[in-house]
Formats: structure tokens, sequence, C-alpha cells
């Protein structure tokens, strides 16, 4: 109704205030954890959440709130939702994922033609923590509710890395369970286990249960975008074939090179295979796959992936989750 109202009377703002909650009380949750999405009291009655319908209604236009309105005559909320998602080809796990990146965009680090068309009048996203990386390991994080989503501020020499931690398991939404998740993230010169390497050398580790419910991504504060990969490596690891768009493996190699490209499974057995040009990617040369034509030939575990391009040969290690 909050979303509706915005949408029929254009000039009418009052959303702004309710929107205001979200951004700046919604990540200050219990004991440093935001509070999980399906959260409802009086501190949060649902007006604030009408950002996640203009989020929705400038990805698909207007007609996804009717067909999530449509479907929730017969179906709990969150499963029409993933039903409606799905029928636009899309799945509410990716989208929720999307939202949360989208909400880095406000306040004076607002896009409107990107994002959201009214995002400089909202707040900025509140962080759930931060802290100061002087070179030995930084933990961050004590847990986090399913379905909610974590940004952790750490400020490394001139800049701020904005590290999104997303939980979408959906499925636990729809069976009522609450439980706060393991969750920790290692910040680190060194790495420990998997982890992201970032392009100013940090490494970030995930340490949760059930990998393939979260969702990482980096942003930076000074340039305002995303903070590119360490060179050498392939991102993202572990590559969700689900939702993950491409897989990047990093080369030197011109422009417009040909590369060979071989995945392998840990039983040595060949499950894919393919020609690609190189292309462009924040300033660095790279193979990228697209994961719509890896889907139906890999299921999860840990790949060695093989390319030849420029007479040079390369070599990774992904794990692939379905």
């Amino acid at each position: 109704s909050t979303w509706l109202e915005d949408v029929v009377f254009t000039s009418v703002n009052d959303y702004y205030f309710d929107v205001k909650r979200y951004f700046e009380s919604y990540m200050v949750g219990l004991s440093k954890r935001s509070f999980p999405f399906t959260k409802f009291d009086q501190s949060f009655p649902g007006y604030e959440r009408s950002i996640w319908a203009h989020f929705l209604s400038k990805r698909f236009g207007r007609n996804v709130m009717r067909a999530i309105w449509e479907r929730e005559q017969s179906q709990p909320l969150f499963q029409g939702m993933r039903s409606a998602l799905e029928s636009y080809g899309t799945t509410l796990e990716a989208e929720y994922t999307l939202f949360t990146y989208w909400n880095f965009f406000t306040a004076d680090r607002a896009d409107t033609v990107r994002f959201y068309t009214e995002g400089k009048s909202y707040p900025r996203l509140i962080r759930t923590d931060m802290a100061t990386f002087s070179g030995s390991t930084t933990i961050l994080g004590n847990g986090a509710f399913p379905f909610s989503a974590q940004m952790y501020e750490v400020a490394y020499g001139s800049d701020t890395v904005n590290a999104f931690v997303v939980n979408t398991d959906v499925d636990a939404v729809l069976r009522g369970d609450n439980a706060v998740r393991n969750l920790e993230v290692r910040v680190s010169l060194t790495g420990a286990g998997p982890h992201q390497t970032l392009a100013n050398g940090l490494k970030f580790s995930l340490l949760v249960d059930q990998l393939q419910h979260w969702r990482p991504f980096f942003l930076s504060s000074a340039s305002k975008d995303d903070i590119a990969t360490v060179h050498k490596e392939a991102s993202p690891n572990p590559l969700r074939l689900s939702d993950n768009q491409s897989l990047i493996l990093p080369v030197d190699a011109p422009v417009a090179s040909e590369a060979e490209v071989f995945i392998v499974s840990s039983s040595v057995d060949l499950a894919f295979s393919g020609r690609f040009s190189v292309t462009e990617l924040y300033g660095r040369t790279v193979i990228a796959i697209p994961t719509i034509i890896l889907r139906s030939k890999m299921a999860s575990g840990i790949y060695v992936v093989l390319a030849r391009v420029a007479e040079h040969e390369y070599r990774w290690k992904v794990a692939v989750i379905r």
C-alpha cells in the first residue's frame, strides 16, 4: 500500500519517512546482526519495506507487484514472491541479493539511472559492524538470521571495503525457521580455507554452514563501485550456477584473442570445453564464460579449469554449487 500510494500520487513522498527506518535502523539488529527481512513488530510494521517494491517495479515494471498480489490470494507471501519472480525468469534469492546491492547506492552514492529513481532522497544504509585492518587477522560477524543482509566496513589504507554478506535461505523462511545461522568473516593477508582475494590484497574468508545459502560481494567507498578481485584468481569462487552470470578467468592476453577452455571434475572427467574471445573487465583482460552454458553440464563439486591463450596456459581450482 505504501508503494502504491507513491505510484498513484507521484508528487506525495510520505514513504521517504518509512524507508528511512529501513536504511538507518534495519541493519542494527540483535548483537550486531541485522534483522531478518521477515521481521514484523511495532518498530518495523512493514511500511519501511516498500523499498523492496520500488526495487522490483524498477527492475521488472509495475505488473510484477500485481503478479505477487494475485498469488498472495492463495499462497503465503514469500511463496507467492518466489513463484512470481520465477515467472519473470529469475529467483527470489538472486533478487534479494541484488536488492541488497542496490541499497548501497543511496544518498550521496545514488545513481538514479541504474538504481533507485529517487535514491538521492534515501539515507545511507547503516553498517552492521566495522573494523580497521592493520595487518593481523580481523574477525567480523557473530551470526545472522535467515534471509538477512549484513554490511561490514573494513578500513584499509585510503579506502574502505564494504563487505556485504547476504543469507538467501528462502526455504527456512517458508518453514518459519528463524534460528540464527553461524557466520564469521575473517579479513587477512594470507587467507584461510575458501576465500576471496581483492585487488587491494585483502583476503575475505566466509565461515558459515550451508555455503549455498550465502552470497558475498564487495564495494569500494572511494570509487562507489565493485572492487575487482585479484588478477590471478578465478571469480566468483564458489561459482553458483543458479544465479552467478559468468565465470571470470583473468589472463594476460590482448583483447579479442581466442582462448580455449577446459573444465575437469575431481574424478578427471571432462565436464566442459569451449572457445571464447578475451574481453576487458575492470581494466583487466579476462575470459568470461556465461554460466547458462555450464548449468546442464556440471554438478556441485571441485573443478580444475584450464585455459590456453596466446601461447600461455593457465590453471585454476573452482568450487561449483548448483
